[in-house]
């Protein structure tokens, strides 16, 4: 398997089912890596050559009988290499007869998944067969604890539901606090381009995560930064959001302060912010 970038592991899903899609796309990000997701083969060869190849793993749902199955699975390899590990999701008819297919080392097949939980469930089992790391399933910042394998946090041991777009909003930036976040990354990230990233749909969801969350008792601040994006800092003396985790042996916030926040491009990152710099001119 390649080697996986301190930006996550690339991670697509192809599935035509949009529900059963977006439960792959949702447990892939809260799992700490960066999935792409696609409705057929067809659009994932539309990406190019320069993408396809890339996918450090695939997550295929696959349809029909196990003939065709088994065509998907040649025409995906085709476009991400041969030894890349591809997990089929199959109904209970069709993994009987795909796992007495001819499958290498690399492939996998099992009853697909019918919920977000189960597909999270799932990712994780893959992920580490391959040496693929996953975050821990209740990461904490401060009195914030989330729970990856459902849409609920605990605010100082009370626990508050948030609607799904809201808890994966929340999560990314809790996981950047300390950090702005442009309007493009939330918008990829947690819509998947599938919104106009000057619509007000992210704006509403920043204040019912803010609101719910009860961010500024809590001493949290949350605020857009003009023409770039959104940024959320802690408590004083923990505006990096130290999470309740390790990472590669240095603890999150040594590591926010080395590098870029995982899963952010450069692009979407400037290292100034880690030194200072943005905040002083944003008049913090």
């Amino acid at each position: 398997m390649r080697f996986v970038t301190s930006e996550g592991a690339r991670i697509a899903v192809l599935d035509p089912t949009l529900r059963t899609r977006e439960y792959g796309r949702r447990a892939i990000r809260r799992l700490g890596h960066q999935p792409k997701v696609f409705a057929s083969t067809a659009e994932m060869a539309r990406c190019g050559a320069a993408l396809a190849p890339k996918f450090d793993m695939v997550f295929l749902a696959v349809e029909g009988d196990a003939e065709s199955s088994l065509m998907q699975l040649k025409e995906v390899k085709a476009l991400v290499g041969h030894w890349t590990p591809v997990l089929c999701l199959a109904s209970p008819d069709q993994v009987p007869v795909l796992s007495d297919l001819h499958w290498n080392a690399t492939n996998e097949v099992i009853v697909s998944p019918t919920s977000f939980v189960e597909f999270c469930c799932v990712a994780r089992m893959f992920m580490r067969r391959f040496g693929v790391s996953v975050s821990e399933p209740d990461p904490a910042w401060d009195c914030y604890r989330f729970s990856l394998l459902s849409d609920t946090v605990e605010v100082a041991g009370e626990r508050v539901h948030l609607r799904a777009i809201d808890s994966d909003v929340a999560f990314e930036l809790f996981s950047h606090a300390g950090h702005t976040l442009t309007r493009e990354w939330l918008y990829s990230t947690v819509w998947d381009n599938r919104e106009d990233t000057q619509s007000r749909t992210l704006d509403v969801s920043i204040s019912r995560v803010r609101r719910v969350l009860d961010l500024k008792a809590n001493g949290w601040d949350l605020r857009a930064v003009h023409g770039m994006g959104y940024r959320l800092d802690g408590p004083a003396g923990e505006s990096r959001g130290v999470a309740s985790r390790e990472a590669g042996g240095v603890s999150a916030k040594d590591a926010s302060i080395a590098a870029a926040p995982l899963g952010v491009p450069d692009i979407f990152y400037n290292r100034r912010v880690a030194a200072g710099i943005l905040g002083q001119a944003e008049g913090k």
